[in-house]
């Protein structure tokens, strides 16, 4: 592509000076071929960049690149120009020709600007610089209107107005097209020269033809162009038209389209002058172009750009009006626009407000936020340029006043100020300073307020707890753990506020028994889940006196216990006098001493029990290790030898069996037995040696078998041949010379059956 750009413009700089100074002779004829054919005029029409001559509103429909030349009957370039379309509404041409007309000879360069006011409608101007015959120059302008009928794809500007829909229905497409133009108003050297020109296009049949009717007036004459164009074969169009019903001055033309090239051909009969018109096309296919715009859209749509990709998917609808995605897209995105417009609209207001408040950093900071909505808003950033020495200004009074807060210890009013100054200019030196001071004291502060928080709540102290937490918070809102654990406090506080008072009227329903042991111990369940409960501790000290003399009976009992060795309920009594009363210091100590020896009670059975395990004895070590256990489920030690007895004592029965498989000559499950003691013990010598002798009796066995079978093959009994080696197979499934002579044995029988049955 670039290469054509290149031979393109290389053609142009050969061209465009050659219109202007080497030809000498000048026609009188329009500038190109096809709206020769056409009568002489496509003022309606939007075909090439000659419109930039006829109608200059009418290029901003050509959404495509172009470049046009035009060659007369004597080999001569008269006509040269480009069309240039600028997504989505905007278009630009230039053309230069040499044209007499009338009286009058001219070279003409022409430069047109058009813009679309939507899908139907466009709008237009040129300006022309020119020279005559004569050599004097001149200068002329000219505008012109465009309107088309065109589908409303987009669901959301539907109208009221039923001429508006049907003009704009899917079954108008393109039927109907009306142009009109003010052409060659005078600027310099030129005097009534102006002319009017309209134009009606009509393709009432999709496959019919396409008429055009245009009228020309000005001061000296006017005229009539009637023209058509209908499709010969594909891509092929015939054309032909006249002016003022004269068919002297009718012409045909032929148009025919071969990849990026259009070429026009029109022969006119009053000149009897051939014309040929070859226009280029060097854009990308608009599918194409309509992906990319709507890629790019996408890609700001993602960034939350939306302003810069509704622009962006405007554009891929220049190209594609018709695709239902982009219409559906384009119709959501302009909802949010408008939304997002009339928050930069309220935004702006507030900034304002705030400027003739004199607070110039909220004033900025607003204004930031309508960039944060839409970048590119140009009229915030001349509004944040215009106000920034007074923002610069209004930091320095905040700046003072934030050190004043500071040494006067009022650190979140300092705080507040400082950062107000960071959120505008975030290198600024002092704000920076103070912020990393307060920060380290916040920091200390709050470690402290948290791990006290923490210790509160493991001592199950939880309303303090939360307090502390609560303080750690309000330093530093987002730290996670302290919301975390804040969040735990008040749950369990929650929790245990319902079990408490379930908890509280079971102990008074306790009292009103006389059950005080019960009542006692609900009140000390109280204080573990709140020690501050100031009830439960006024209830205990008042049980106090009732629950002495149980505890003094229970302490004798358990002692006694103790006294005979009686260990396991010695510490079981123990512990349910220390639920009574957790402070019994003679029950705490004796509690002490019974689990002392216990733990030298089941030592000294451990020990006999590994003693009788090291001789074998797995029976008598068994029953020592069953009595650790029930004294103490949870000894390792013996956990773990009971293990090894157990293994023993199966791998011992395991080895009786394979002996007795081996010795019954049952070489098959006496190989399998033995391998199951290996896979538990590997280094057992026994199990290898014996495993082995299998193998070499099965190796035997399956050879004798196998020969047996070949005798009965040989002897053509077949049947027989196949129940011998099968009980090879339940050696060996895998035998290859016996699964081989199987499947002989076999075909070797079905041959014989055919045989049989023939």
């Amino acid at each position: 592509m670039k290469n054509i750009q290149f031979i393109i413009v290389l053609i142009f700089v050969i061209i465009i000076p050659g219109v202007g100074s080497s030809q000498n002779n000048f026609y009188n004829t329009p500038p190109n071929a096809r709206a020769i054919g056409f009568g002489g005029s496509t003022v309606a029409l939007q075909m090439d960049p000659a419109a930039t001559y006829w109608n200059p509103a009418t290029i901003s429909f050509l959404t495509s690149d172009f470049i046009l030349m035009n060659i007369n009957s004597e080999s001569q370039f008269n006509f040269s120009g480009f069309t240039k379309f600028y997504p989505p509404k905007f278009s630009a041409g230039f053309n230069v020709f040499r044209l007499a007309q009338g009286a009058e000879s001219y070279d003409l360069a022409s430069v047109a600007l058009a813009n679309r006011f939507n899908s139907v409608f466009s709008y237009g101007s040129n300006f022309n610089l020119g020279k005559f015959e004569n050599g004097d120059f001149f200068s002329s302008f000219g505008f012109g209107f465009f309107i088309r009928s065109f589908p409303n794809f987009s669901s959301s500007e539907n109208s009221s107005n039923r001429f508006w829909n049907w003009f704009r229905s899917t079954d108008m497409k393109n039927k109907l097209s009306l142009g009109i133009v003010l052409h060659n108003i005078p600027l310099v050297n030129l005097r009534n020269s102006q002319e009017l020109r309209t134009g009606l296009a009509l393709k009432p049949f999709q496959y019919g033809p396409l008429i055009h009717f245009a009228y020309h007036l000005n001061r000296k004459n006017d005229s009539f162009h009637l023209g058509g164009q209908i499709n010969f074969i594909n891509k092929v169009d015939l054309i032909a038209g006249f002016q003022d019903f004269d068919l002297n001055k009718s012409a045909v033309g032929l148009s025919a389209q071969i990849f990026d090239f259009i070429f026009d051909v029109s022969y006119r009969l009053q000149t009897e002058a051939v014309n040929i018109s070859m226009q280029i096309n060097f854009s990308e296919p608009k599918k194409d172009m309509a992906q990319k715009y709507r890629g790019s859209g996408a890609k700001k749509v993602k960034n939350n750009d939306y302003f810069g990709g509704l622009k962006e998917y405007y554009k891929a609808l220049a190209y594609d009006p018709e695709d239902e995605n982009i219409n559906l897209i384009v119709s959501a995105l302009r909802e949010k626009v408008d939304n997002r417009r009339m928050k930069i609209d309220s935004l702006f207001t507030l900034g304002q407000s705030f400027e003739e408040k004199g607070w110039y950093v909220n004033a900025f900071n607003t204004y930031r936020g309508i960039l944060n909505v839409d970048p590119a808003n140009r009229k915030t950033r001349k509004q944040m340029k215009s106000i920034n020495s007074k923002v610069n200004k209004h930091i320095g009074e905040l700046y003072v006043q934030g050190a004043d807060y500071y040494k006067r210890n009022e650190m979140s009013q300092a705080e507040i100020v400082f950062r107000k100054i960071l959120s505008v200019n975030k290198s600024h030196e002092g704000a920076n300073f103070y912020i990393e001071k307060i920060d380290s004291i916040k920091s200390f502060t709050f470690s402290e307020y948290y791990f006290r928080g923490i210790g509160y709540f493991k001592q199950k102290k939880l309303s303090r707890a939360l307090q502390e937490l609560n303080k750690a918070i309000a330093l530093n809102p987002n730290d996670k753990n302290a919301l975390d654990y804040r969040n735990q406090v008040e749950r369990e506080i929650k929790e245990n506020k319902a079990k408490i008072a379930s908890l509280k009227r079971q102990a008074e329903n306790y009292e009103r028994r006389s059950l005080f042991v019960k009542a006692n111990s609900c009140y000390r369940q109280i204080l573990d889940l709140d020690s501050e409960n100031q009830n439960a501790k006024d209830k205990l000290v008042y049980l106090r006196n009732y629950i002495s003399k149980v505890v003094r009976s229970k302490y004798y009992a358990a002692k006694k216990l103790y006294d005979r060795k009686n260990f396991q309920e010695a510490i079981r009594a123990f512990n349910e006098i220390l639920s009574i009363d957790p402070n019994h210091r003679s029950s705490r100590n004796y509690l002490n001493k019974s689990r002392r020896g216990l733990d030298d009670l089941l030592s000294q059975k451990y020990g006999q029990a590994l003693e009788q395990y090291n001789k074998k004895q797995y029976e008598g070590s068994l029953e020592n290790i069953n009595f650790i256990l029930d004294l103490d489920p949870n000894y390792d030690l013996a956990l773990s030898l009971q293990a090894k007895i157990f293994s023993n004592i199966n791998l011992e029965n395991l080895r009786k069996k394979g002996i007795q498989y081996f010795q019954n000559q049952d070489y098959v499950n006496a190989k399998k037995t033995f391998n199951q003691i290996l896979e538990q013990a590997p280094e057992n010598g026994e199990a290898k040696q014996y495993r082995d002798l299998c193998e070499t009796k099965l190796s035997e066995r399956i050879e004798q078998l196998f020969n047996d079978g070949m005798v009965s093959y040989s002897e053509g009994d077949y049947n027989t041949a196949i129940q011998v080696w099968s009980r090879v197979l339940n050696i060996d499934p895998k035998h290859s010379s016996t699964l081989e002579y199987i499947q002989k044995a076999t075909q070797r029988l079905r041959a014989i059956d055919n045989i049989k049955e023939k």
